[in-house]
């Protein structure tokens, strides 16, 4: 009975840290016409350059769009809508965990008709307040190397409840933080 309570445990402090550590982000935006008015029930195209996997989405009533759940890497968003030509920004590129925002104005025209529009760097993302970044796989490669596979936990192993503080650990954390510091310079 002991060991199912610290598997309880273990799942309840382990699984949320699990869920908010995802590399995936979002594209999200809004979509006007040339006078600034919003277009709603525009299709709007999210489509990965690398793997060519598509997000289809349609805006709702105010102009807006939300495609989550992207992996990190280069995409193009493409907007249309009957009555106004088709707008594609390309080359749009997502970080890790991050919600990039990308505004398109659609003119008037035809469908058949398109405009590209080379996407800019964004100066701030206001949308979400999270940190994420890239690890290259010579990093992982290194620190695998350095620490092995039981690495610095081997000596925790033979107390049961240890394994429910390994998701909390102080010391993880700040190991973490100066990986981090360090990957980053």
């Amino acid at each position: 009975m002991t060991g199912l309570r610290i598997a309880v445990v273990l799942l309840a402090t382990c699984v949320p840290a699990l869920r908010a550590q995802t590399s995936a982000g979002a594209i999200v935006g809004v979509i006007r016409d040339s006078s600034g008015s919003v277009i709603p029930e525009a299709k709007v195209v999210v489509t990965n350059l690398g793997t060519n996997v598509s997000s289809p989405f349609v805006t709702d009533g105010t102009g807006n769009y939300f495609v989550p759940a992207l992996i990190p890497g280069h995409y193009k968003v493409e907007a249309e809508k009957q009555g106004f030509k088709t707008v594609t920004v390309l080359d749009v590129e997502l970080a890790v965990s991050q919600t990039l925002r990308v505004d398109v104005t659609m003119p008037v025209g035809q469908l058949a008709e398109s405009v590209s529009v080379q996407a800019e760097a964004p100066l701030i993302q206001s949308d979400q307040a999270t940190l994420g970044q890239v690890v290259n796989n010579r990093a992982v490669s290194s620190e695998h190397r350095r620490y092995g596979s039981a690495g610095r936990h081997h000596h925790r192993r033979h107390h049961p409840a240890s394994r429910a503080e390994r998701c909390l650990s102080q010391r993880q954390r700040e190991w973490d933080a100066s990986r981090l510091h360090q990957l980053s310079d």
